[in-house]
């Protein structure tokens, strides 16, 4: 093989020709020897230099880009599960508002019926005691009517018939015992229905003499029969005050 050294050096001012470079003729303490070998050199390392720095470019934009995918995936997971966080709580609260506040309407509304029940209850009892009250006292009142109505209807039967106040006036001398003489007062009107005779006839046995007074200080009905020791009151008014007081004390009349 021959050890002819091979280099080429192109130039615009003096080109070199392959001939020229023959062995033992170069000169390797000579400067621009070794400046033609380190310029090929350099720009070998300035291109794997900047190779590398590409690659690493490259290296570094696809590490960020994949980071960034990753940031992006991790946000994105970290937003759907605080979404979801939000839902379930939502709809937890949701639930529990719901039966919160159904709970507390419930329990208002219950509140209101129980007091409407209540209010209810109590007027339905002042109604029942207001009616029971009425009742009694429409008892009263007809009582009251039918003993004005009674004694009406025995004044007037008294002042039409004759025969009848001299009944009263024989049915209370009969409850008399023995006695020498009697006096029996009666108002004017009523005088002139009396027969004297009858009334001796009966009683003549036990009674000597049956006096016939006239008093201006009674009423029609009204009729007073007095003794030596007794007086009895025997006119319609009297009798009629006596049944008031007999339904007084069975509590079947009051306040007449």
């Amino acid at each position: 093989m021959s050890k002819v050294l091979k280099f080429i050096d192109i130039t615009n001012v003096q080109p070199l020709r392959l001939g020229d470079f023959q062995e033992g003729k170069m000169d390797i303490t000579d400067d621009n020897f070794y400046r033609k070998i380190r310029l090929p050199l350099q720009r070998v390392q300035e291109d794997e230099a900047k190779n590398l720095m590409e690659n690493a470019l490259k290296r570094a934009n696809s590490l960020i880009e994949s980071a960034n995918r990753k940031a992006e995936n991790i946000l994105q997971k970290a937003m759907e599960h605080k979404a979801e966080i939000e839902r379930k709580a939502f709809e937890k609260g949701y639930s529990e508002g719901c039966e919160q506040g159904y709970k507390k309407v419930k329990e208002k509304y219950e509140n209101e019926w129980q007091d409407a029940l209540k209010q209810f209850i109590q007027l339905r009892q002042e109604l029942i005691d207001q009616n029971r009250q009425y009742k009694k006292f429409l008892e009263q009142e007809c009582l009251k009517l039918s003993l004005y109505t009674a004694e009406k209807i025995v004044k007037k039967q008294l002042e039409e018939n004759a025969e009848c106040f001299s009944n009263l006036i024989e049915q209370a001398i009969e409850k008399i015992g023995e006695q020498p003489e009697v006096y029996i007062r009666v108002c004017e009107n009523d005088y002139k229905k009396i027969d004297l005779p009858k009334i001796m006839s009966k009683v003549s046995d036990r009674i000597k003499k049956v006096n016939v007074i006239k008093d201006p200080t009674l009423s029609d009905g009204d009729i007073i029969i007095d003794g030596g020791h007794f007086k009895v009151d025997a006119g319609i008014r009297t009798r009629i005050e006596n049944i008031v007081s007999v339904l007084k004390e069975m509590d079947v009349l009051r306040d007449v």
